[in-house]
């Protein structure tokens, strides 16, 4: 997996376990950017939904979410099993 992943995408996969900490709970973009790459939170850019995207097709991280207007989810195992059945 590491070999097809580039620069800033090999930073937000070494920093799941940011994600895996606040699983089930939404984060913003802003907290995502400043805690993976240091920028100011109040930074506009797409860098963290555009990376996020390369990921879930890299990685196959389906329980990814987008929670519109706000930033991202990623799901918890029981969740996934609840949506599944």
């Amino acid at each position: 997996i590491s070999c097809s992943l580039v620069g800033s995408e090999m930073c937000i996969r070494d920093r799941l376990c940011y994600l895996l900490q606040y699983q089930g709970q939404v984060l913003s973009r802003q907290q995502i950017l400043s805690e993976v790459w240091n920028f100011p939170s109040d930074l506009k850019t797409r860098t963290v939904d555009i990376h996020i995207c390369n990921i879930r097709k890299k990685l196959g991280l389906d329980g990814l979410k987008t929670v519109v207007g706000i930033g991202y989810r990623l799901q918890s195992p029981s969740e996934k099993e609840e949506v599944q059945q």
